[in-house]
């Protein structure tokens, strides 16, 4: 590893380590290593949150196998997950034209788990720094980019970017097509946001493909006890794998390198 990218990992190993205890000398801190190391520092932290899922998987392979409960782990997991998405997301915003830049990396980066938290990071959070022109461009570059990758949670990811940029096709054809989960358990969600708002039944197919992605982004909660959306199912693959996934006749995990 040379000296800058030592610097740079360095950097934000740092961040993540003490950024939900000292978050503002934390983001003083990352800010400063932008400045003089470049977005080499919000490459690394997409690199670190990946691994960072990659060693919780193995912390909980272990547990389980110590007979810690299943449910229990993989809460923690998702709490995990969500924890240092949102420290990345911090990160991400340095970089002033972040929705731009999420699509250049994506279309560079080798690696279908750091594409898809950058994918579902754009989706979720900077769609909308995007003006008419570059929300155009971005939809051809994603479409034709989705074609290339091999792993499903990469996929959802992706397609969930199109779905909030105008294109749904991809992302209802995973919602659909008996992927992730079950038809009928979507049919089912249908007819209850229907049953709840008789007068938005037009809404019924957008509110519940939202819903799906992100939980609770919607005036809809689906009635389900553990409602996962593309982060858990994001998390899980890579914690486990695709381990966590073996059952699930359509699910696919690109090898790692």
């Amino acid at each position: 590893m040379s000296g800058k990218n030592s610097e740079i990992w360095a950097a934000v190993d740092r961040y993540f380590e003490h950024a939900e205890s000292a978050k503002d000398e934390s983001l003083r801190s990352i800010r400063q290593a932008h400045e003089s190391l470049g977005d080499g520092i919000i490459l690394a932290a997409f690199a670190w949150v990946a691994e960072r899922l990659e060693k919780e998987g193995v912390f909980l392979a272990q547990s389980a196998m110590l007979g810690a409960p299943d449910r229990m782990l993989t809460l923690r997991l998702f709490a995990i997950a969500e924890s240092v998405i949102n420290l990345l997301g911090d990160v991400v915003v340095l970089q002033k034209e972040a929705g731009v830049f999420l699509i250049a990396s994506i279309m560079t980066t080798q690696d279908e788990d750091e594409q898809a938290l950058m994918a579902y990071m754009l989706a979720t959070r900077f769609v909308t720094t995007f003006d008419q022109w570059d929300q155009a461009k971005a939809r051809v570059f994603l479409k034709t980019h989705l074609q290339a990758i091999e792993g499903t949670s990469c996929k959802m990811a992706l397609a969930y970017g199109l779905y909030v940029m105008g294109e749904t096709k991809p992302w209802e054809a995973l919602v659909y097509g008996n992927v992730f989960m079950q038809l009928n358990f979507v049919r089912a969600a249908e007819a209850t946001f229907v049953e709840m708002f008789p007068n938005r039944r037009k809404e019924v197919k957008s509110v519940v493909c939202h819903e799906i992605a992100v939980p609770r982004s919607t005036d809809f909660q689906i009635p389900a006890p553990d409602q996962w959306g593309i982060r858990e199912f994001l998390a899980l693959d890579i914690a486990s794998n695709g381990k966590q996934f073996r059952a699930y006749p359509n699910w696919r995990r690109k090898p790692k390198s």
